[in-house]
């Protein structure tokens, strides 16, 4: 929870009545102007244009508007829900006597979901048969309800495309941590960890063991312990190199430097390189203004993709 299908509580329905009328194409500015004034994104960050598949909101109808409007109405209505029944486990916690010897971490799994199920895909005929998507009667038990492409690139800004993208709008999600172990408080904290790093971040801090004696694949991770004691700035340094294919794109990343090729079916030639200090949103491809670094980004994939066991179909 958030993800689809969109099912509000009745009494929580209407708790966004009316707040983006204004549309996703204002919201995604919004979003990406409110991240550059609160200093998460460098203030000379672009944001990428939108994409030629996505209707801009002027261009709707009156109709269209209203029921767009309100899939964003009930995807904040189901945020907001979440963060009171977070809150919920957190007081009990506490009223137990063991929020003190709690880590939280709060995260998101990917970058915004832009499925729409109800109106695409191989489900559905399915779906449209056992749903009801009226206007008045979306949100409800027997709605299915997805806010699709627009409001998820809405969501993504500063950052290119979403969920299913090795672009950074695929793969960059919000974390929160806080509790037993963390010294750092209200902090934004702008070096890269990985969900990687999770696994032996738990088990270093429940003084945990993880298998050394070749009966398990290594961990790739490495404990953000340090990081969240304060003792340290990063885990990872400059050199580091991480790889990734996911649905025929691929993705490498060596500091700030990224490497990725999002269009479909793979091809070497269409990698595009990107500095992500100061272009995060991924607007300008560097690689023939540097190609060095794009050949030796290059030249890492292939290493990569052998020791990862990444199979192309022209290895077959």
């Amino acid at each position: 929870s958030p993800h689809w299908p969109l099912q509000v509580p009745e009494p929580e329905l209407d708790r966004y009545s009316g707040a983006y009328d204004a549309g996703y194409d204002v919201l995604r500015e919004q979003n990406f102007t409110n991240l550059q004034s609160a200093g998460i994104i460098p203030e000379d960050s672009r944001l990428p244009p939108r994409r030629d598949m996505v209707i801009p909101w002027d261009d709707l109808t009156p109709e269209q508007k209203k029921k767009e409007s309100r899939k964003m109405e009930l995807y904040a209505a189901m945020v907001e829900n979440l963060d009171g029944n977070i809150g919920r486990l957190l007081d009990y916690l506490e009223a137990k006597g063991l929020i003190e010897n709690t880590l939280v971490v709060f995260m998101s799994d990917n970058g915004a979901a832009a499925s729409d199920f109800y109106d695409r895909g191989p489900y559905k005929d399915y779906i449209r048969a056992h749903y009801d998507n009226r206007y008045e009667n979306m949100g409800g038990p027997d709605s299915f309800v997805s806010y699709g492409t627009p409001w998820a690139e809405a969501g993504s800004a500063p950052f290119k495309r979403h969920k299913g993208y090795t672009s950074e709008g695929g793969i960059t999600a919000p974390m929160i941590i806080a509790g037993r172990g963390v010294s750092r408080r209200h902090e934004v904290y702008r070096g890269m960890v990985t969900v990687m790093d999770l696994a032996p971040t738990f088990i270093g801090m429940a003084n945990g063991h993880y298998p050394v004696d070749g009966s398990v694949q290594p961990m790739r991770g490495k404990s953000i312990e340090p990081i969240l004691s304060g003792s340290s700035e990063r885990v990872h340094d400059e050199s580091e190199v991480f790889t990734l294919f996911h649905r025929n794109q691929a993705y490498v990343r060596q500091g700030h430097r990224k490497i990725t090729q999002i269009d479909t079916p793979f091809d070497e030639a269409g990698i595009a390189l990107y500095d992500l200090a100061a272009d995060p949103g991924e607007t300008t491809d560097l690689s023939l203004q540097f190609p060095d670094t794009h050949l030796e980004l290059i030249k890492l994939w292939r290493q990569q993709r052998l020791e990862l066991g990444i199979i192309l179909p022209g290895d077959l």
